[in-house]
């Protein structure tokens, strides 16, 4: 018998363990603060245009070379240009917004400045009937 398949063996044990202790939540500000840091840590490849590199090297040539930068800097010209027409149907990818989705499973305590919108009435009374004038009178 291993461990997954033990039984209790005291009749006070809970037959499947749970956590019975609740966390306190988080601010909301505190939990945006932390997503932000996050996203700051996890730049994202997929983001980023594929030209951005080719037009920090044209820009850092037009900064070195302001009088003569027609003739210096048509390189980096022409590969800029060269990348933004095979990349010209390029989109960012979808982000998924997790400070959105955090909110959804309630994970931040409710204060002043941030509370949960209240629940959809329709999503309440779904199935039943509900009379909003007064009964017809015999």
């Amino acid at each position: 018998m291993n461990g997954c398949s033990k039984r209790k063996s005291h009749r006070l044990l809970k037959p499947v363990f749970e956590l019975q202790q609740s966390f306190p939540k988080i601010q909301h500000w505190q939990g945006a603060e932390i997503l932000h840091r996050l996203k700051q840590k996890e730049k994202d490849a997929a983001v980023i245009h594929p030209c951005i590199d080719t037009w920090g090297d044209y820009a850092q040539c037009l900064r070195r070379y302001p009088a003569t930068s027609a003739a210096r800097c048509r390189v980096e010209s022409d590969r800029h240009t060269r990348c933004l027409q095979q990349h010209g149907r390029w989109k960012p990818s979808d982000s998924l917004e997790a400070l959105k989705l955090l909110e959804m499973f309630k994970v931040f305590n409710e204060t002043a400045r941030f509370k949960y919108p209240p629940p959809p009435v329709h999503s309440l009374v779904r199935g039943c009937a509900f009379p909003f004038s007064d009964p017809p009178k015999k």
